[in-house]
């Protein structure tokens, strides 16, 4: 079977066994000191992660699709070959979950490498966007980012993409040299600047054109991607030419040894979330002022009053999304819950594969592993 099908699988369901087994050996009682409950609600809330991300890789998005089946639900080291459960079941799941993790952990600025608080929250949030539950979603986006010190655009501009010890970052994994993974890396493949699979063979990530055309000039995320023309000095500095428009310059600055710390999940994720949360609650004045108060950290001219109406201002949120989290893992799954195709087809694209998929194509749901398929045969 196909490689990234056979990964994913193998990789969430890893993360899942590993935390049925501590959930059984450590806590099958339910623990009764604050402590112990902080430690739970970190394992509870990296299992409800993992169906997350299950669910909505190997089926369509929820709305819809209740009742078509979703992935096995494993929930103790002894349970093997289950059925596929259906969607609102594992939905069911990931919301009991990332509940009890918000429910018992805690806020822990000092080390992002767990699933904290804020982590499980911000999980919940896209969860109850995926099921469109819009007060839910207000409600545990705001936990996820509130007090979370936010970067500016001039600082992600100048400083770059940041460590885990960036004040938005929520979740990461701090990398160092002797956990780079070096050309097998994530910047191998994301940062053109050094001499990895984007810098070395040309392999470069980069925006696409259709979306960088509407991002204002005075948007200073508009120089997280070279343009030889309108920024030449972030060119120069890279070494890039007008050969390389649109190569992002957003994870540029790695050490050459790939030790670049990985970011999971940043606040500003959420944030949109809560944005996008008070916008189909038809809060369209609180939206406005929220969307207009966090784009002004990245464009200063900016204003919201332009969109008058629920679909626009719908669109506008869509649209810092994609531009504020590029290249973050997001999009794919934003895609999917918002009924979107893809279409790379358009004149002067930069894709060099023209792609043109309508919404809910079966191209957005990966098969389950043959391999999984052979071995279980309740998975039919």
């Amino acid at each position: 079977g196909y490689r990234r099908t056979n990964l994913m699988w193998a990789f969430y369901y890893k993360m899942i066994s590993s935390s049925n087994i501590i959930l059984n050996t450590y806590f099958k009682e339910e623990p009764t000191t604050e402590t112990l409950k902080i430690s739970k609600a970190k394992v509870v809330g990296l299992r409800g992660i993992a169906y997350y991300y299950l669910v909505n890789l190997y089926q369509k998005k929820y709305k819809g699709n209740e009742d078509a089946l979703g992935v096995p639900l494993v929930l103790s080291p002894l349970d093997e070959n289950m059925p596929r459960a259906k969607v609102r079941e594992v939905y069911d799941q990931i919301i009991a979950d990332l509940k009890y993790s918000v429910d018992n952990g805690a806020y822990t600025e000092s080390d992002r490498s767990d699933v904290d608080k804020r982590v499980a929250a911000a999980y919940l949030a896209k969860s109850y966007a995926a099921m469109e539950d819009w007060p839910n979603v207000e409600k545990y986006s705001k936990i996820a980012f509130d007090n979370v010190t936010l970067r500016n655009g001039a600082d992600m501009v100048n400083n770059g993409w940041g460590d885990i010890n960036t004040s938005d970052w929520l979740w990461g994994y701090d990398i160092n040299a002797q956990t780079t993974t070096l050309y097998a890396s994530l910047y191998s493949h994301l940062d053109g600047t050094i001499m990895g699979y984007a810098g070395m063979l040309g392999v470069s990530k980069s925006i696409h054109s259709a979306l960088y055309d509407k991002i204002p000039a005075t948007d200073l995320r508009k120089q997280l991607y070279v343009d030889s023309v309108a920024f030449p000095l972030i060119a120069q500095k890279y070494n890039f030419t007008t050969s390389n428009k649109y190569n992002n310059v957003k994870f540029a600055n790695t050490p050459s040894d790939f030790s670049g710390d990985y970011c999971f999940i940043r606040a500003e994720d959420p944030l949109l979330l809560y944005i996008e949360s008070l916008v189909e609650q038809n809060k369209l004045g609180q939206a406005s002022s929220e969307l207009e108060k966090f784009v002004k950290t990245r464009n200063t001219s900016y204003t919201a009053s332009n969109f008058t109406s629920q679909a626009a201002l719908r669109e506008e949120v869509r649209f810092q999304r994609r531009v504020e989290l590029w290249g973050e893992g997001s999009s794919f799954y934003d895609f999917k819950r918002w009924d979107l195709g893809v279409k790379r087809i358009v004149a002067g694209t930069t894709h060099r594969v023209k792609l043109d998929f309508p919404a809910g194509d079966k191209i957005f749901v990966y098969q389950i592993p043959q391999s999984e398929v052979d071995a279980n045969k309740n998975l039919g």
